[in-house]
């Protein structure tokens, strides 16, 4: 595991890594999705986790538009986006298969 346990992504914790790899932003984006399932519980609903995601997406959104975005700034919000997703495509499973 890397040095990011349990940490939230931020641009002062990726200034040292290399992100060249599909394999390593991934490993970001997992990393960022078990910090969020340990403080944060599943979705509720699909309009709680379409609201957590349209959140994040409005925090890359605003990076984005700035003047002057920073390119690391944008990156975390963008493992944020990832990481949501993925959790309210596991919430969604989940709830499907306790729901039948």
């Amino acid at each position: 595991m890397s040095d990011m346990a349990g940490k939230k992504e931020t641009a002062e914790n990726i200034t040292n890594k290399d992100y060249i790899t599909v394999e390593a932003i991934l490993q970001d984006v997992l990393e960022e999705l078990n910090r969020a399932n340990t403080k944060y519980p599943l979705f509720f609903s699909e309009h709680e986790g379409y609201a957590i995601i349209l959140e994040e997406i409005d925090e890359l959104w605003d990076e984005v538009k700035k003047k002057n975005p920073d390119r690391l700034k944008m990156r975390a919000e963008a493992v944020q986006v990832a990481a949501m997703a993925i959790k309210f495509l596991i919430s969604m499973e989940i709830r499907e298969k306790v729901i039948k």
